[in-house]
């Protein structure tokens, strides 16, 4: 025997012959739905072909439902087959089989399932890829938005499953769906208490494998090469660069340069770094300068840049597994940041780093292009004369964009050839780029070691954790110069020139400088004026921050410093027998739910009869102990001549009740009808009085 999916869908019930049972209405509407938002997700990234395969199928799926298309034959769903996967080892043959390529074969292989699923066991298999899919969007954020996103679209899974599952599906699709949706609920509430246990105590271990999650594209924050105007349009972007929260206190704004890159190359127009140079630092321990050894020990949580360099205080210490500091005493990462990375830092912020410089390092330090601004090179020499100690030269240098008519801008005027001269004779206006960049090659051409880093300077703080939140416009440029015995020291002409960028944040002086807030993202910042306003983004902000900090970064580090804290170290010793019993307190709490919800349901014709009897209860029309109902409407009749055709409709409902199967939706319908009736009638019962021939009227 087959039966169709349309012959199932006309009555009620679903119609089950073995493993060929059909699938019902309300398990396919669950399916199709979950398909559709399982795959929005991923439409930013998926391929323009395959936002149409996926259309296509759910289309022509609802058109079998509703009759008026076919299944596709074995030789087109074969062809299909062959042409996707064609078609996938063509858009990635550059790339290779990578997260992206599998996500799509895998949202294919579902979409096409969908037309060939005729039985159960078909939209069994679609179930399970469905969470497969569905955990396959935690790999590419996991936001608390993602998070409650697929915490819903795991709820509609169980509710299709239940659908497949009940032994009565009875009433309206709307009532059946209700019904299973409910109960999906129901247990994922029932769940949640478990899982927390679980997520908190389970000791974490290392993943046995890592995802590497392919960039896209687009790479964020400062880079690896620097030209004139490069940072000033990254100073426009109001996006979170980096959260820092510190273990005691907070350094002060002219201490927060978050270092990041270090450029020592320049072929006239652009700074640039040298891989080759790159390496590992050998020396993990920093001495100090005497007397000196401020440390400052914090928790970084960086947003993806696609890039490999991390940021960190000068100078930076590696904690976290996976980070290095290469030989320019800069954080490094063993892979791209593809998703937002939480490392521990350790910052020496006296500590003297190179105190000698090989002659291969020196050189590179000093180097510069064969000819080029030839003014700067004359005014370097006019100086080194003048001041022939390295750190006095570099004060003269610091002071000339402080004395003279130097201006600090977000939008400085376009400098191609020898911009160096152009910048520090004829413009005069720059931002911080120009002024590290002409520093470093004023230096070099002195004859002194010199060097530009590119990060970050300053940041905002949020009092509701008590971190801080560096934005893309605190991208900055300073220098470092070299002195004999004292290392790689901090000078930064921004300092000079423009001071309170440094002192008073760099928001404040690029909303006050911007030439045209309102076309910048600067004119969203006017929000901050107001406190009510700026009070909720900074609690969103700290939403945000906890779940990433305590949800997703949930690591062996962080479980063993919160539950140090909640239990002593003493206390570890019971954590397997504290796991047990909170378990057993949760099992057991939510089976006495259960059975004491099932013990007072009872037969609800019984309460029903109980309910009406207890409203007459203090009148002589109360049941006697042990009177049959039926027994009991008899007599009420007699009593109450004038509602006799009521109560005695409401007897043979009450019969036909009893005798009914019941479960389904009429039936609950018609209990609840004559509840209603009851109770009306109940109230017309007390208000009757006996009358001289002994019978009760009104």
């Amino acid at each position: 025997m087959v039966v169709t999916e349309q012959t199932a869908n006309r009555t009620a019930r679903p119609v089950t012959v073995g493993a060929a049972a059909a699938i019902p209405r309300a398990g396919l509407f669950w399916m199709l739905l979950l398909m559709v938002l399982l795959v929005l997700p991923h439409l930013t990234r998926m391929p323009v072909w395959l936002i149409g395969l996926s259309i296509i199928c759910v289309l022509w799926r609802w058109m079998i439902f509703t009759g008026r298309a076919e299944y596709p034959g074995r030789w087109s769903r074969t062809g299909a087959l062959l042409l996707v996967a064609a078609t996938t080892m063509w858009q990635y043959r550059d790339t290779g089989i990578n997260v992206d390529a599998t996500v799509t074969l895998l949202i294919s292989g579902c979409m096409l399932k969908l037309l060939e699923m005729q039985h159960r066991r078909d939209i069994y298999i679609v179930n399970t890829l469905s969470f497969l899919l569905l955990m396959t969007g935690f790999i590419y954020s996991q936001s608390m938005l993602a998070g409650a996103y697929n915490l819903v679209l795991s709820m509609l899974v169980l509710a299709s499953m239940i659908s497949l599952n009940r032994l009565s599906s009875s009433g309206s699709v709307r009532t059946v769906q209700t019904r299973n949706l409910k109960m999906a609920s129901t247990l994922m509430l029932q769940a949640i208490p478990l899982m927390m246990v679980l997520f908190v105590m389970v000791p974490r271990i290392a993943p046995l494998m890592s995802v590497s999650v392919p960039a896209n594209g687009n790479t964020t924050g400062v880079t690896d090469r620097m030209t004139p105007g490069d940072i000033s349009s990254l100073a426009r972007s109001t996006d979170i660069a980096f959260r820092a929260k510190f273990n005691s206190g907070n350094p002060l704004p002219p201490e927060l340069y978050w270092r990041g890159v270090v450029l020592d190359e320049f072929d006239g127009t652009t700074w640039s770094r040298n891989d080759f140079f790159v390496r590992p630092r050998v020396d993990r321990e920093f001495r100090g300068a005497a007397g000196q050894s401020r440390v400052l020990d914090y928790n970084m949580i960086m947003e993806p840049t696609q890039q490999n360099w991390l940021y960190g205080i000068n100078v930076a210490q590696v904690i976290s597994p996976g980070v290095f500091l290469d030989s320019n005493s800069s954080l490094l990462s063993s892979r791209p940041v593809t998703q937002r990375l939480r490392y521990n830092v350790r910052s020496h912020l006296d500590a003297i780093t190179d105190p000698e410089l090989g002659s291969r390092a020196r050189l590179r330090a000093t180097q510069l292009p064969g000819d080029g601004n030839p003014r700067a090179r004359e005014l370097a020499l006019q100086l080194r004369e003048q001041f022939p100690e390295d750190r006095a030269l570099t004060n003269a240098i610091l002071s000339r964009f402080s004395e003279q008519e130097y201006f600090y801008t977000l939008y400085p005027p376009i400098m191609q050839d020898n911009g160096i001269d152009a910048f520090l004779f004829d413009q005069r206006q720059g931002f911080c780029e120009h002024y590290a960049g002409s520093t470093v090659f004023l230096l070099r051409a002195a004859g002194i070691p010199a060097r530009v880093v590119v990060g970050y300077q300053g940041a905002e703080y949020n009092r509701f954790d008590d971190y801080l939140i560096v934005y893309q416009y605190n991208a900055h440029a300073w220098v470092e110069v070299w002195y004999e015995g004292e290392g790689w020291q901090l000078a930064d002409p921004t300092a000079a020139v423009a001071p309170e960028r440094i002192n008073d944040g760099a928001d404040m002086l690029l909303r006050q400088t911007s030439e045209n807030p309102q076309d910048t993202a600067f004119a969203l910042m006017a929000l901050r004026d107001n406190a009510l306003l700026n009070a909720l983004r900074l609690r969103l902000d700290w939403i945000e921050y906890s779940w990433y900090r305590w949800v997703v970064s949930y690591d062996e580090t962080t479980q063993l410093e919160l539950l140090t804290d909640l239990l002593g170290e003493e206390g570890l010793r019971w954590l397997p027998y504290i796991l047990v019993f909170l378990l057993l307190t949760i099992l057991g709490a939510i089976a006495g739910v259960q059975y004491f919800r099932n013990r007072a349901r009872g037969d609800p014709l019984i309460e029903l009869c109980l309910k009406f009897s207890s409203l007459l209860e203090n009148t002589d029309m109360a049941r006697a102990p042990g009177e049959a109902f039926k027994t009991y409407f008899e007599r009420l009749s007699g009593k109450c001549p004038q509602q006799k055709n009521e109560l005695d409709a409401c007897a043979r409902e009450l019969n036909s009740l009893l005798y009914e199967v019941a479960g389904n939706h009429e039936h609950q319908h018609r209990i609840r009808k004559l509840a209603v009736r009851l109770k009306v009638l109940a109230r017309k019962l007390r208000v009757y009085r006996p009358d001289g021939d002994g019978q009760l009227a009104l």
